[in-house]
């Protein structure tokens, strides 16, 4: 048995594997049956299970393990099993974005078996950064997908366009190379026809432009997302979620009697941040990104983020329904989430 840990993203991002799964495992296990154990929908006592069954089609069984392995009890289970029972023809992969590297299960994943961290650098705001780590992704995508590796200029077009989900960047890779078709050299007219451009018309900048009723800027922003096609319910979705967690930093910031931010995010993370109360750290885990929402939130207030949400509810409702076009919606949405009131 030869155990992988696969790193992911970000602490809370949702794990997209970007390399296939048969790479992770050794060559002499490839033919073992295999099985998938989501976290947190199953248990973790669901990987022993499996492990521990006679495979149908092999003598023994692999099991893909995906998502966050946050949980002290749930780390020792684990931990537990692989130390004492663990069958000898057994395989287990862990495709996991949250590992702390200092408990006990990641020191014997270490010393038991391999780990391949692919986590992609981020910036402050949670856009990926276009680093040597990132292009090596791009190109890795390409060749599973049978095309060469592309040159200088189109590598650089398809980085310059990815946004901050690796899945979504591998999924448009993957729609890329069906749009041609036949594996060929790509050039920069495939990437600008066919790869959505994710980090210029960024679904995040429209959510600050609202909240911080940028009027002009929203309404570009939302032309631009609906013509590079994003569909406004997903749109409407995304807004919703940062707004629920400006809703939650507001409450925070008014409990807690909070002044306003300081100018920068690290002066934010060193005297504010520490000071939050532990349900809030263990909400917002960034302290870069929890400057953000907390200058937004109390710039915003309380009872004006309140009624943004209603105006959510509503143009979600609208949408559904077919009350409109959806351009015209959204327009008339953003004037009126963007208007100033008492």
């Amino acid at each position: 048995m030869q155990p992988v840990l696969q790193g992911g993203q970000d602490a809370g991002d949702a794990v997209d594997d970007p390399v296939d799964v048969a790479d992770l495992v050794p060559a002499s296990r490839r033919d073992l049956d295999l099985e998938i154990v989501r976290l947190p929908d199953d248990s973790i006592e669901r990987v022993s299970e499996a492990l521990c069954q006679v495979g149908m089609f092999s003598s023994g069984r692999c099991v893909l393990l995906k998502g966050p392995l946050d949980q002290p009890e749930q780390m020792e289970r684990l931990l537990q099993f692989l130390e004492t029972r663990l069958p000898a023809d057994a395989a287990l992969v862990v495709a996991t974005s949250k590992l702390d590297g200092r408990s006990k299960l990641h020191r014997w994943l270490h010393e038991n078996g391999r780990i391949e961290d692919l986590r992609v650098e981020k910036k402050p705001d949670g856009r990926a950064a276009g680093h040597a780590g990132l292009a090596d992704i791009v190109v890795a995508r390409l060749h599973t997908n049978g095309f060469p590796a592309p040159s200088g200029p189109v590598l650089e077009a398809i980085v310059a366009r990815a946004g901050s989900g690796l899945g979504e960047l591998c999924q448009d890779i993957d729609r890329l190379c069906l749009a041609i078709g036949t594996a060929r050299p790509l050039t920069r007219k495939d990437v600008t026809d066919h790869v959505r451009d994710a980090a210029g018309a960024w679904i995040f900048d429209f959510v600050d432009a609202i909240c911080e009723r940028r009027t002009s800027d929203a309404l570009t922003l939302v032309a631009d997302l609906i013509s590079a096609g994003e569909p406004p319910l997903r749109l409407v979705a995304t807004l919703s979620t940062r707004v629920a967690d400006f809703l939650v930093a507001a409450r925070y910031a008014s409990a807690a009697k909070l002044p306003p931010p300081p100018q920068s995010a690290g002066a934010f993370a060193k005297t504010v941040y520490p000071s939050l109360p532990e349900t809030a750290r263990k909400r917002f885990v960034n302290p870069y990104r929890t400057y953000h929402i907390f200058r937004v939130a109390q710039s915003r207030g309380y009872r004006s983020l309140r009624r943004l949400h209603r105006q959510l509810c509503d143009l979600d409702l609208a949408l559904k329904s077919g009350a409109g076009l959806p351009r015209h919606l959204m327009t008339e949405f953003v004037a009126a989430a963007c208007e100033s009131r008492a």
